[in-house]
């Protein structure tokens, strides 16, 4: 378990760090900012999922029309669900 004096120390070599490299402060979160990535990032996850699924579809319509063009589907089998 670390103790209080261990935690402040490290905490100290952390504050000296970041001064050296010029940062004082945390800067304050911009909350429109991060709006504005948390939803440009909802909006592609939906556009790669719907792209994904149009096209993933889209092929297996394809296949099955050209399945039943050809005649591989066998119509006349009573265990066939579509």
């Amino acid at each position: 378990m670390i103790t209080d004096e261990t935690y402040f120390e490290e905490e100290r070599k952390f504050r000296e760090i970041f001064a050296q490299a010029g940062w004082e402060e945390a800067a304050e979160p911009d909350e429109d900012r991060i709006e504005a990535i948390v939803e440009r990032a909802t909006l592609e996850s939906i556009m790669k999922d719907s792209a994904s699924f149009i096209f993933l579809s889209f092929t297996a319509v394809i296949a099955n029309f050209l399945s039943a063009f050809f005649g591989s589907v066998n119509t006349e089998d009573d265990d066939y669900k579509p």
